[in-house]
């Protein structure tokens, strides 16, 4: 037996060998990683169906503080980001009905909770993506779509155009003006 063929044979009597056998392969792993992920998103939301039975009364400050921090809760359970629209779920709402909320009383102690949950969740969503949590074209869209101001602004500035109204100068006109003209080399 030459030195190959025992090397290969200690190896596979290995305990390390044997236990890499038994091991799932990386696709089996991150399928089964999946699957756990999508069970524990399902069961968050089969939560919040049931919580939001309970539909909150977004006028009381209370109630609205006592919802966000379960959510909350239930977010670290069940490993999931927070977001506006898991917690306008959870509180029984749509997150259009949230939003115009906010907007319609923004000086309200229940609009400022939400507004600060939306803070709160821009920053875990930020902190998901530099931990690698979760993809960068995922963060980017939810930190886009946060209510946070981190959205790509286009700014255009209004320049006067040409004036359809105003007479434009014949092709001989032009070469008129510009005959004698010498141009550089």
């Amino acid at each position: 037996m030459n030195d190959t063929e025992m090397a290969l044979e200690v190896a596979q009597d290995s305990k390390l060998y044997k236990i890499r056998d038994k091991a799932k392969s990386y696709p089996e792993i991150s399928a089964a990683q999946k699957q756990e992920q999508i069970g524990n998103a399902v069961r968050q939301q089969m939560l919040a169906i049931k919580r939001g039975k309970d539909r909150v009364d977004l006028r009381n400050a209370d109630e609205v503080e006592n919802r966000i921090a379960e959510y909350m809760e239930s977010c670290a359970q069940f490993g999931s980001i927070p977001t506006l629209m898991g917690l306008a779920a959870y509180c029984g709402h749509s997150r259009g009905n949230l939003y115009a909320y906010m907007s319609h009383h923004a000086d309200s102690d229940s609009a400022q909770l939400l507004d600060s949950f939306r803070s709160v969740s821009a920053a875990i969503i930020a902190q998901a993506s530099m931990g690698r949590t979760i993809d960068n074209a995922t963060s980017i869209f939810l930190l886009k779509n946060s209510g946070q101001g981190l959205n790509d602004k286009q700014e255009i500035e209004v320049t006067r155009g040409l004036d359809p109204t105003e007479r434009r100068p014949t092709a001989a006109e032009i070469m008129a003006k510009y005959k004698d003209v010498d141009l550089p080399d």
